[in-house]
């Protein structure tokens, strides 16, 4: 059995799916603001299963939203833990200087 949960500003879907595909059940739930996990937690206990699912698929509409729209971000820093060879691509190298700008709390490489 395997589970699907999506996380959006308003709902929270989740379902859970037998070994063959189909679908056994399906939930819809208010969203809690701010808190994504609480909302799989909280979707995956509604479902009706048998034991743990073997695979649990998450997707994260309001992450995807929030970096979409450049809007509701958080800074966070960047550790890499690696040889000398990682800093031929320095962190978040690639990324648009807008995104960038937006959630750059610092970046760093160590050895390790």
């Amino acid at each position: 059995m395997r589970a699907g949960v999506d996380v959006g500003p308003t709902n929270t879907d989740a379902a859970v799916l037998a070994d063959d595909g189909s679908v056994l059940a399906t939930v819809k739930m208010a969203s809690i603001p701010g808190d994504p996990v609480a909302c799989v937690r909280n979707a995956l206990a509604r479902l009706p299963m048998d034991g743990e699912p073997a695979q649990v698929a998450v997707g994260l509409r309001g992450a995807a939203t929030a970096v979409t729209r450049r809007s509701g971000l958080r800074k966070v820093a960047v550790l890499r833990i690696a040889g000398v060879s990682a800093t031929a691509v320095r962190p978040l190298s690639g990324w648009p200087p807008d995104l960038r700008a937006a959630v750059n709390a610092g970046t760093a490489v160590v050895d390790g």
